[in-house]
């Protein structure tokens, strides 16, 4: 690596880190890591049968961020089965190393190790080679891990939603009062608490009361007041639980 100042390291690739091919997995001693060493697998240079095997493909060394340096270190978090964008830091393409990972979240695999010393190309199992998800990356309990999450119908469906259309708020406080017309001219104005309970007000044009109206305004104040002293409960919080019950009961 004495040439390195003259090198051209324009050479970029994309290549496959082999899985269980980390020197966390091989239990690289301190002076022999060289910064998170991966093997990688590149297309055209390394047959993806088993004329090149895992444990003979070349070590890659990961080149980190800033934020890796002296003062703060940090693994490179490559583990295994990722694609790459790496370059050569030689001439002579002895001396690979990795830039960039390039991104996944998709659950579906192929393989969950290297068949016979390769993984062929095939989409390697993220969780491999002794890695295991954490309680938020799996279905289930955390006794009994069931493979990496994915939503649920019913939160996909959920998602789809637009919350402004919906009359009840996402913290379920009450939003405008619903106003229906029929052919007669008569108005229906239903309103829906934080509980889900509607109350109607027929009334035709001009013959609303000022008092209606005001039991309109009540009832959205009376209907928040009451939500916001439950979500206060249910936090813990008995201080502002008390302060908004009083302002439903008329008391604040």
């Amino acid at each position: 690596m004495n040439n390195l100042a003259t090198v051209n390291i324009n050479k970029f690739f994309i290549a496959q880190v082999a899985p269980g091919q980390n020197q966390h997995v091989k239990n690289a001693k301190w002076q022999d890591a060289h910064g998170d060493r991966v093997r990688i697998r590149i297309p055209g240079k390394h047959p993806s049968m088993n004329e090149v095997k895992d444990e003979n493909l070349p070590w890659a060394i990961v080149l980190k961020s800033t934020s890796h340096g002296n003062l703060n270190g940090g693994s490179c978090g490559l583990w295994g089965g990722e694609w790459v964008m790496a370059c050569y830091l030689d001439e002579s393409e002895q001396i690979p190393a990795v830039v960039h990972v390039f991104g996944n979240n998709l659950t579906q695999f192929d393989i969950r190790e290297s068949k016979n010393g390769t993984t062929e190309f095939k989409r390697v199992d993220r969780f491999n080679s002794g890695l295991t998800p954490g309680a938020h990356q799996i279905i289930g309990d955390d006794t009994k891990p069931k493979g990496p999450a994915q939503p649920t119908k019913e939160e996909i469906a959920g998602a789809t939603k637009d919350p402004q259309s919906k009359n009840v708020s996402e913290s379920g406080i009450p939003k405008e009062p619903i106003i229906t017309e029929s052919p007669d001219g008569t108005k229906t104005v239903t309103i829906i608490d934080a509980d889900g309970n509607k109350t109607n007000y027929t009334y035709k044009d001009r013959d609303i009361p000022v008092s209606t109206l005001a039991t309109f305004n009540k009832m959205q104040e009376t209907a928040f007041n009451l939500q916001m002293s439950k979500e206060a409960t249910l936090r813990g919080d008995d201080a502002s639980a008390t302060f908004y019950a009083n302002r439903a009961a008329g008391r604040g």
